[in-house]
């Protein structure tokens, strides 16, 4: 009679999972590690350093809060658009795979190093304006990022592979179709970012005051 294992059969199926899906929990990990960074060196940001990076966000806000409507809307989309471009044409690129991850890193610095410091110069303050003002909107870019970004590391991988083989199998227009198709849909996650970022910016701009 055999026995039952339980433990054995959730793993394998947990390995499973993460062989599956092993090209976008690579990327957040560089994601996380890149906000992780930001984060533990925006506490050694002191002199002309934090001073510089205090004086940036000091610019954001103050432009954001004087901005109409939909150039606050075209400003934000713009921001996210161009990381998402880099992203798109690398994939074209056969040796455009490793770029890609750097990319994922910038945003995370950024990411971690503007909400470690509001919090460590502005402290509760500087909390509730990332909750309010940052997160909701990186929440929606990172993911989009991230589908971005497997997309075009998968399109980069398949070029070079057929370089190296020096064959066309016949794929690569319906691939290239179905690419920018995604990247429309990533387009579009970056523009309900933008716009949910906005539309909190004009109901809360009393909280842009640090």
């Amino acid at each position: 009679m055999k026995t039952k294992r339980p433990f054995k059969n959730k793993t394998g199926a947990l390995i499973k999972t993460i062989k599956e899906n092993k090209r976008i929990l690579l990327v957040a990990l560089v994601l996380c590690a890149g906000i992780a960074i930001g984060v533990y060196y925006s506490r050694y940001l002191t002199g002309a350093s934090g001073e510089r990076l205090h004086f940036l966000i000091d610019g954001f806000i103050n432009k954001k809060s004087g901005q109409s409507f939909f150039s606050r809307l075209f400003s934000s989309y713009l921001s996210d658009l161009f990381l998402v471009a880099i992203i798109f044409f690398a994939g074209f690129c056969a040796i455009g795979t490793p770029a890609i991850p750097f990319v994922i890193l910038f945003k995370g610095l950024g990411i971690g190093l503007s909400t470690g410091f509001l919090y460590a110069t502005a402290g509760t303050k500087g909390f509730i304006f990332s909750l309010v003002f940052i997160v909701p909107r990186c929440s929606i870019t990172c993911f989009a990022l991230l589908l971005a970004s497997c997309e075009g590391i998968r399109l980069s991988g398949q070029i070079l592979k057929q370089i190296k083989e020096k064959r066309n199998n016949g794929k690569t227009a319906q691939e290239v179709k179905l690419y920018i198709i995604r990247f429309v849909f990533v387009a579009m996650l970056c523009l309900a970012a933008a716009l949910l970022d906005t539309i909190l910016t004009a109901l809360l701009k009393e909280l842009l005051i640090l």
